[in-house]
């Protein structure tokens, strides 16, 4: 029996196998894939992870526009997965967006749930969850949805999708009247009502029930001051009990890996020399003097942000912003005067018709005949 050899002893089979291995690495990686984030090793395409999240409203169609961005979209994209409902004008939405050289384009889009509870009145302004009802998005749904609102009565149960401006009121993309539902569901920052131990979300007062915190009759201090969503069943003293609870939905369906580019609906108030910035992922307090074009003291707000990995939101910008505003039609041409030239043997004169439709000769009005 013949023994081999170790591969020592051949120096230039050892390096002509390693130059080998390196020509195969170098081809499995190689046509862009090292650029591609994400990316499939060996084809370069890019993958499911998107380098930007947006939450926000549907405004337009055509693809679809958010935030003023135009994103791409597939035709199955366009309806929500767990309803199979198409995707409506107003909608609240979460898109997570690849970009490429020809724009935006989404990899995953979701509707965002509804907002539901009843009506009431603070006796000026109707109100939802106690937030007042102040209008409704700009847009080409906005007529429809101020009528809707125009015949609303307290005590009606609705759901709507909507932003907040600032603590206490609501801009409402959709509206639609509901049968009172088993399970309200309510979306905001947990947090305790001043010199009290009750719980609020988003302002809405809630008690927990043994099943939303799994048996243990308390909550852990690391969520207050978080985005959450609660679904419950409403008391007659308009508490809620808790019966699910989720910590910041959005904010877990965006995270990733690395940082993400982030764009927000929301709204900001300013405090002395700060801004509070509310969002659907976070309540940040910053320095006002860093977002100058912040003039006002409170309002609609486009919000750019990085979401880190461990969940922090960093603001990056902060721009005052009047939601979805349709675009101005174009600028019509000027009409041209109906008229003749003549000339008078020195200079050419230009003669105005007056009532071009009635006049059967060049400067004689029908009125002059």
């Amino acid at each position: 029996m013949t023994r081999l050899a170790p591969l020592s002893f051949f120096p230039h089979l050892r390096a002509g196998l390693t130059t080998l291995c390196a020509l195969l690495l170098a081809a499995a990686i190689a046509p862009g894939a090292l650029s591609q984030s994400g990316g499939i090793i060996g084809t370069g395409a890019p993958g499911a992870v998107p380098n930007l999240g947006v939450v926000g409203t549907v405004t337009e169609f055509g693809s679809v526009i958010v935030n003023e961005l135009r994103i791409q979209v597939r035709p199955d994209q366009l309806k929500d997965a767990r309803s199979g409902q198409s995707l409506q004008r107003g909608q609240r939405v979460l898109i997570k967006v690849h970009k490429t050289d020809q724009g935006l384009q989404a990899v995953e889009l979701r509707a965002l749930p509804k907002l539901t509870g009843q009506v009431g009145s603070d006796g000026q302004h109707l109100t939802l969850l106690r937030k007042r009802l102040v209008g409704a998005l700009e847009g080409p749904t906005k007529a429809r949805v101020e009528a809707k609102m125009a015949a609303l009565q307290p005590g009606q149960w609705v759901a709507v999708d909507a932003i907040q401006i600032g603590d206490s009121d609501l801009l409402l993309g959709a509206l639609e009247v509901i049968a009172p539902p088993p399970v309200v569901a309510v979306s905001g920052i947990l947090s305790l009502e001043a010199g009290t131990s009750r719980f609020l979300v988003g302002g809405q007062p809630i008690v927990l029930s043994r099943k939303a915190t799994r048996g243990m009759p308390f909550m852990r201090t690391d969520v207050l001051g978080r985005q959450v969503r609660v679904e419950g069943k409403m008391r007659p003293d308009g508490t809620l009990v808790v019966i699910s609870f989720d910590i910041d939905p959005i904010g877990e369906a965006l995270k990733q890996d690395r940082p993400l580019e982030v764009e927000l609906e929301g709204s900001y108030q300013r405090d002395g020399g700060a801004l509070v910035v509310s969002s659907d992922i976070a309540r940040l307090r910053v320095p006002a003097q860093d977002h100058p074009r912040v003039i006002a003291d409170q309002g609609p707000a486009l919000i750019k942000a990085r979401l880190l990995p461990t969940g922090l939101l960093q603001i990056v910008e902060v721009r005052p912003w009047q939601p979805a505003r349709p675009p101005a039609p174009p600028p019509q041409p000027r009409p041209q005067p109906q008229g003749y030239w003549y000339f008078d043997g020195l200079s050419w004169y230009f003669m105005p018709i007056v009532n071009w439709p009635q006049a059967h000769v060049p400067g004689i009005s029908a009125q002059g005949r």
